[in-house]
């Protein structure tokens, strides 16, 4: 009885489906006088975002 018990446990956490998810990505945009690299990004929840101003000009905020 406890050989059958053990084996159908063992049986359902082998058949049970596993857990994906993505690690955290940091995304560098370049910004520079006429355009801003990359163009698209896929931003996800925890991802990090850095800025980099390469203009030939002070942005003042």
């Amino acid at each position: 009885m406890r050989v059958k018990a053990l084996a159908v446990i063992l049986v359902v956490t082998l058949l049970m489906p596993t857990a994906v998810a993505h690690g955290a990505n940091t995304f560098s945009f370049i910004m520079r006088n006429q355009s801003i690299q990359p163009d698209t990004a896929q931003v996800l929840q925890n991802d990090t975002l850095i800025f980099v101003n390469t203009a030939d000009y002070d942005r003042n905020v």
